[in-house]
């Protein structure tokens, strides 16, 4: 499954790069140029989440969410505790964006779409990075 590899993949990088400092991950999920997950995506990956990964989650940079997604996140909000309630960063526009994600994500390990001086291509060929990039690197 790409989730759980995404999530292992995540994690190994993450402890490498601040030596076993931190296992705490930053996901960005960008909605702007793709369908938004489906709420069956979202369950199965928060349910993997809560189950394999608790606590491990640091923030959720939610790029360009659609207006129905945004409204039912508006409407169960108020009922999330608040420590799960400020994980979730939800950005709409480009300097919003690169406001969330820098504090967060430095530009040496950033796409271009995600930060205007990131050092990484936006674009991405799935198979030479599965294939030639170590599983704890980026």
């Amino acid at each position: 499954d790409m989730l759980l590899y995404t999530i292992e993949r995540c994690a190994a990088t993450t402890e490498a790069l601040t030596l076993g400092r931190s296992d705490r991950m930053v996901a960005v999920l960008d909605c702007k140029n793709s369908a938004s997950p489906s709420i069956k995506a979202m369950k199965m990956g928060i349910s993997i989440m809560q189950a394999h990964y608790p606590g491990r989650l640091k923030n959720l940079i939610v790029l360009d969410l659609n207006y129905i997604l945004q409204g039912i996140y508006n409407c169960i909000k108020p009922f999330l505790d608040p420590d799960t309630r400020e994980k979730f960063v939800i950005v709409k526009g480009t300097k919003a964006k690169e406001a969330a994600i820098s504090v967060h994500i430095d530009e040496s390990q950033a796409q271009t779409n995600l930060l205007k001086n990131g050092k990484f291509s936006a674009e991405v060929d799935g198979e030479w990075f599965l294939n030639n990039v170590p599983f704890h690197r980026l």
